[in-house]
């Protein structure tokens, strides 16, 4: 699947919905391109469900969704964006002590050490996930 630059022209569908959002987005091209691919793949395969977008700002990421189920969907989907409008509140004990928990639980999930990413970090306001 092409990410970014000259290879993101190639369907001019695609490259119109994410020059109409790009303006108002955080997200680079690629971040982009591969929500547009995602949500593609979604609407190709009729898989049902709703869209959800976590820290919106403007909203732009939920929006190419909007875009690619209007232009390729079947059916139109709840969007549901969420955003604390302030950002989140520094961790307290109690959230370090369940994050730890979770962590224990899973045995499976690598800790942190140095530059070695695990598949769940503590990021100091919040556990999420990391793919290196």
């Amino acid at each position: 699947m092409p990410h970014g630059g000259a290879a993101m022209l190639t369907d001019p569908n695609r490259a119109a919905d994410i020059f109409r959002v790009l303006p108002n987005t955080m997200l680079g091209i690629p971040a982009l391109v591969n929500i547009y691919e995602c949500t593609r793949t979604l609407e190709r395969e009729a898989i049902p469900g709703n869209f959800a977008e976590c820290g919106t700002w403007a909203g732009e990421a939920v929006g190419l969704m909007a875009l690619v189920n209007r232009r390729y969907g079947h059916q139109p989907r709840t969007l549901h964006l969420f955003d604390s409008f302030e950002g989140l509140p520094e961790p307290t004990e109690e959230d370090a002590d369940v994050f730890e928990t979770y962590r224990a639980e899973r045995r499976d999930l690598v800790k942190v050490d140095g530059n070695v990413t695990s598949r769940l970090i503590a990021t100091g306001v919040c556990a999420s996930s990391a793919y290196g």
